[in-house]
């Protein structure tokens, strides 16, 4: 399964997550482009990011005070082709916007979570 991952590497459950998708033999399409590209201008890193987004099976997101992937969530439910979960963390619920707590499309997942396992559980209930 391929995958477009957008999540601060920052974040306290980046590797985790990567570790356990990678365990499990997923294509995470945009792992090597994280690298190296501050050297890209904008017109070409959105390119190259757009095409891959548009060939992955599954895009996940995490939602962070300090992070909010609006415009990558927004493709993916306007082509209402690939299956997205936006995770975040429990106490940010009152971040998030009335139009994403709200979204019934149904390939679109969000999923609240306090620690790794809940991400990795997650993840495996829907086929990770």
């Amino acid at each position: 399964m391929s995958l477009f991952l957008i999540w601060k590497k920052e974040q306290i459950f980046y590797l985790p997550t990567v570790d356990f998708l990678a365990t499990r033999n997923h294509l995470i399409l945009n792992q090597e482009l994280n690298i190296g590209q501050n050297e890209l201008v904008n017109e070409s890193f959105f390119e190259q990011n757009l095409n891959l987004i548009k060939k992955a099976d599954w895009l996940i997101l995490n939602f962070s005070n300090e992070f909010s992937p609006g415009f990558e969530l927004g493709y993916f439910l306007g082509q209402h082709k690939t299956k997205t979960i936006l995770f975040f963390e429990k106490h940010q619920e009152t971040n998030l916007s009335r139009f994403v707590k709200g979204c019934t499309f149904p390939k679109f997942y969000l999923k609240e979570y306090t620690n790794f396992p809940e991400i990795r559980n997650y993840l495996t209930l829907h086929g990770f």
